[in-house]
């Protein structure tokens, strides 16, 4: 997981330092702003209440890892699976190991 980049406005980022991250941390107005932000820039419909939702999910079912994330294997870049991944850095911390799917572009 230590591994995994985000780009997020212009930079790039660890997975500890991006909002889903911080709002496991307690940094809710963070995640909230990021939510927003989302919505305004992407169309991509964000909350609280989806990434609760899923965080009770993995809780009570575990980590499915059909859903690893799928990351861009130029960079390690995530494309998907930033908040899934972000639980299981929190959870389980950098050094765990999960599967994930890796892309080219040319």
């Amino acid at each position: 997981l230590k591994d995994i980049n985000r780009f997020w406005k212009g930079n790039v980022l660890k997975l500890n330092e991006c909002a889903p991250y911080a709002y496991l941390g307690g940094a809710k107005k963070e995640y909230v702003d990021y939510c927003e932000e989302n919505k305004q820039l992407f169309k991509i419909e964000m909350s609280v209440d989806r990434f609760d939702t899923l965080l009770n999910n993995m809780e009570q079912n575990g980590y499915n890892p059909k859903s690893m994330p799928v990351l861009n294997a130029k960079d390690n870049i995530i494309i998907d699976g930033q908040h899934r991944s972000c639980y299981l850095l929190k959870k389980f911390g950098p050094e765990h190991k999960i599967q994930a799917l890796f892309l080219e572009f040319d």
